[in-house]
């Protein structure tokens, strides 16, 4: 969707790492701090517009979909072993405002997006696959291992290792998503992976009936005709609406 920063599947998927701040269960190993939510917000937002408009150069007219909050989980748990170069590029990426609560902000996303319910409308899993020229330490499994993140040690560059990121994604994603990758690019020695998935009924459904063509606005300032929803049941918030 390249409308920017009024996109509804932006600030969807920015909402949606948000609402897991406050729905991963307590039991889990590392819980949410849930007084990131609104920082996480704003910084999700900020990233899903970087993401767009990079994208968007490269493919001019295009409908654009990212997920900011699986970018999140993939460089939240690479930051475990970040070292301090490392640390404040994946910070700046993020769009996380440096200062004394980053660390408390990385340490959230984390523990937001490694581990999700798995009977529950919400599920997000992230998983770090290592070739075995360039294992992890034990400290480093065990580390991710705490953090809810999933790792596997193996030969990236044969073809079982496609086969094997497609399997999981599959899984994580409820068939919805079986195929990620074509190629593991010879220099690759890791590969990081999340998976967001949610599916749950609406609070207030949308009748069928009252669906009719609507204008709609493009992002270069065109106006085409689509199918639109409607609800006379009140009014949902958009990003700068």
């Amino acid at each position: 969707m390249s409308s920017r920063s009024a996109d509804p599947a932006t600030w969807f998927a920015a909402v949606f790492l948000t609402a897991a701040l406050g729905v991963v269960p307590a039991s889990q190993a590392a819980e949410p701090d849930r007084s990131s939510g609104p920082r996480i917000l704003d910084s999700q937002l900020r990233l899903a517009e970087s993401l767009i408009g990079a994208i968007a150069k490269h493919k001019p007219g295009e409908n654009i979909t990212v997920s900011p909050a699986s970018v999140a989980g993939m460089l939240a748990a690479v930051d475990l072993g970040a070292g301090g170069i490392l640390h404040a590029a994946i910070r700046k990426t993020l769009q996380i405002e440096p200062g004394t609560t980053a660390s408390q902000d990385v340490d959230a996303l984390r523990a937001a997006t490694a581990r999700g319910l798995e009977d529950g409308p919400l599920t997000s899993a992230t998983r770090l696959m290592f070739d075995r020229s360039v294992p992890p330490t034990g400290e480093a499994l065990k580390r991710l291992s705490d953090a809810g993140v999933e790792t596997t040690t193996e030969d990236l560059h044969s073809g079982g290792a496609i086969a094997d990121i497609d399997a999981w994604a599959a899984h994580a994603t409820h068939g919805r998503i079986d195929h990620v990758m074509d190629r593991v690019d010879p220099l690759d020695v890791m590969i990081a992976l999340n998976a967001l998935y949610f599916k749950d009924n609406w609070a207030a459904s949308f009748k069928k009936s009252e669906t009719s063509p609507g204008d709609f606005h493009t992002a270069d300032g065109r106006r085409i005709r689509a199918t639109m929803m409607h609800s006379r049941l009140g009014s949902f918030r958009s990003p700068g609406g």
